[in-house]
C-alpha cells in the first residue's frame, strides 16, 4: 500500500497510477512500506512487495473494441469442441481403420478451429491492452 500525494488515499497502485484519482505514483508518492526483496534475491521494481495474490491485483479490466471478433471466436471455439467430440464419437462408432482415420481427421480439424479461435482472442486482447497502455502513457506525458 502507498499513500497518494494528490488525494491522500492509501491504495495499491496499478501500473504506477493511483486507483482513486489516477495520479502518477512516480511523481512524489511516499511509500508506506520498506523495500522488500523477492524470492529471486532482487528488489521489487516499485519497492513494494506484493502481500496478496499478484495475479488478482495486477488484473486490469479493459473494455474491448472488438466485440464481434471476440464473439465470433467464442462461437468458433465451441464449434471446434463439438467437431472434436464428433470425431471421437465417429471413431468409436465405426470401429474400423477408415472410421478411425475419419474420426482423427475430424478431431484434428476441431483442434485447429479451437487453436484459431484462441489465437484470435489473444490478438484481440493484445490490441485492447496496447490501446490501454497507449492511453496511460499519453496521459502520463501530459
Amino acid at each position: 500500500m502507498a499513500k497518494c500525494h494528490k488525494c491522500g488515499a492509501k491504495t495499491k497502485f496499478l501500473i504506477n497510477i493511483c486507483e482513486a484519482c489516477s495520479q502518477d505514483e512516480r511523481r512524489g508518492t511516499e511509500s508506506l512500506e520498506k523495500q522488500e526483496v523477492n524470492t529471486n534475491g532482487g528488489a521489487y521494481a516499485d519497492g513494494i512487495a506484493p502481500k496478496e495474490n499478484t495475479s488478482a491485483i495486477n488484473r486490469i479490466d479493459v473494455e474491448s473494441k472488438y466485440g464481434m471478433a471476440r464473439g465470433f471466436s467464442s462461437f468458433l471455439e465451441i464449434l471446434g469442441w463439438l467437431v472434436v467430440a464428433a470425431g471421437a464419437f465417429a471413431a468409436i462408432l465405426m470401429q474400423s481403420a477408415a472410421g478411425l482415420l475419419a474420426g482423427a481427421g475430424l478431431a484434428i480439424t476441431g483442434f485447429m478451429l479451437i487453436m484459431g479461435a484462441q489465437v484470435t482472442k489473444a490478438v484481440v486482447d493484445t490490441a485492447d491492452h496496447t490501446r490501454e497502455i497507449h492511453i496511460l502513457l499519453r496521459d502520463r506525458s501530459n
